[in-house]
């Protein structure tokens, strides 16, 4: 029954019902490690016309996520460059957390190829899910400036 209803109200976007479930689409907490005060970040889900997340410092240390308050199976991210301009992150890893305290690398610190466009959704899923209750998107590198719109995936068990 659960189910049902999260394939008929949550994830429209998919083609058909399966077991995934678009965090940030179905109005999961998102944060931000800063941002750029001029853009509505809370609205940087994928396909957003206008708006994205803009980090308000242009360096290594910047993340987005998104958290969940049961642990859930996360298996994959979707990202998308910035909806107005050329921006948008090419390279990224994905830490994840249990406790919201302790943080560890998807994957063993993969370095995960992003974006080569401001339109394309690129989906990257993990060699290994992890049962979390929070995952990040660390850009390592960009064009132009930290500027993406994303979602984390998680599966129903």
């Amino acid at each position: 029954m659960l189910l049902s209803l999260v394939c008929l109200l949550i994830v429209p976007a998919l083609n058909g019902c399966t077991n995934e479930v678009y965090s940030v689409l179905a109005g999961y907490p998102v944060t931000y490690s800063t941002t750029n005060s001029a853009y509505q970040c809370t609205l940087a889900r994928l396909d957003s016309p206008d708006y994205c997340y803009c980090a308000m410092v242009v360096n290594s240390q910047q993340w987005a996520g998104v958290s969940s308050m049961i642990p859930e199976k996360w298996i994959s991210v979707i990202t998308q460059g910035r909806p107005s301009g050329d921006q948008w992150v090419s390279e990224y890893q994905v830490s994840y957390t249990i406790n919201g305290q302790d943080w560890k690398f998807v994957d063993d610190g993969r370095i995960f190829l992003g974006n080569f466009d401001r339109n394309t959704r690129i989906r990257r899923d993990f060699i290994n899910p992890v049962i979390a209750r929070g995952i990040r998107i660390h850009p390592t590198k960009w064009v132009d400036h930290i500027s993406f719109r994303f979602d984390a995936i998680f599966e129903i068990l």
